[in-house]
């Protein structure tokens, strides 16, 4: 299969293996020497996709999909419902999520983890520093993740567990 007619943005990774992985409007696959092969339907917009302890995180408008690499193909092994992301990885132990009208999620992750029960979330709002209305987008930087706003830029502390706006971008 050639990509298909109308994929809407497309995400794109390499995982360990080098292959070319795409997240599209409604497809998760992998694209080969022409041909796009097809593991997965999503119900929705792929939002944000990143290789995570060997493992395919795959954000989309309606919650969270994560994959695992089974013979030559990825395969879904459990879902998170409920929350339309933005994913960036913190080192191999969280993925932070970032919400359109939720605030933020904090997932820690393990490499064992085989259910969504087994993922521990937590949840930031308002109180913790963050607007938890528009969407949150996630960005990586040499000084750590930055989370970017409809209003400011944020930063999280370990420290006091809270977020502070950064004051150096101006929206």
């Amino acid at each position: 299969h050639l990509l298909p007619a109308h994929v809407g943005r497309i995400r794109v990774i390499r995982s360990l293996a080098g292959e070319l992985l795409l997240g599209t409007m409604n497809q998760f696959g992998r694209w080969d020497n022409g041909t796009f092969t097809v593991f997965d339907d999503i119900d929705g917009q792929v939002t944000s996709l990143d290789l995570i302890n060997n493992r395919i995180w795959l954000g989309h408008e309606k919650g969270i999909r994560i994959y695992e690499r089974i013979g030559h193909s990825w395969q879904p092994i459990f879902d998170v419902h409920g929350i339309d992301s933005s994913l960036q990885a913190d080192g191999d132990e969280y993925v932070w999520i970032g919400t359109l009208t939720r605030g933020i999620w904090r997932a820690q992750i393990s490499a064992n983890v085989q259910d969504a029960d087994e993922v521990n979330l937590l949840h930031f709002t308002e109180k913790d520093g963050i607007p938890s209305s528009g969407r949150i987008l996630i960005n990586a930087t040499s000084e750590g993740l930055l989370f970017h706003t409809p209003k400011a830029f944020y930063r999280y502390s370990d420290q006091t567990g809270s977020f502070s706006r950064d004051t150096r971008f101006v929206i």
